[in-house]
């Protein structure tokens, strides 16, 4: 019996460590958002992130915070799409992988220039 009993630990253990390793991981991600020379936080600006390749697919929409930051958790790891716009700002898009527990962008917007006729 005492036989058994070691044998089927080892195999529940062996299935719980696959199962954990299979798991897939996933990643706490804070965009911040900058402009102007010296940069500082752009309050309100919408971010728009999205990643197509993960099922199901993900897509957020949300606008930064006082500080210029917005933080998303359980984020599948992949290749992201990041876009901001922000009034009297250039539009900004670029393609991330996000790939680590916790991870951090710092995004630099430029001013829009304004014209007249």
């Amino acid at each position: 019996m005492t036989r058994q009993f070691i044998q089927s630990a080892l195999i529940s253990g062996m299935i719980i460590l696959l199962l954990v390793q299979a798991a897939p991981s996933q990643t706490t991600l804070t965009i911040k958002v900058k402009g102007g020379d010296p940069a500082k936080a752009v309050k309100g600006a919408q971010v728009h992130i999205e990643n197509d390749e993960v099922h199901p697919q993900f897509r957020q929409d949300r606008r930064t915070k006082k500080n210029g930051c917005i933080t998303i958790h359980s984020v599948p790891p992949g290749k992201y799409r990041v876009q901001i716009t922000a009034n009297g700002w250039e539009t900004f898009g670029n393609l991330y992988a996000v790939n680590q527990s916790q991870q951090e962008i710092e995004i630099n917007l430029t001013r829009q220039r304004i014209t007249t006729k």
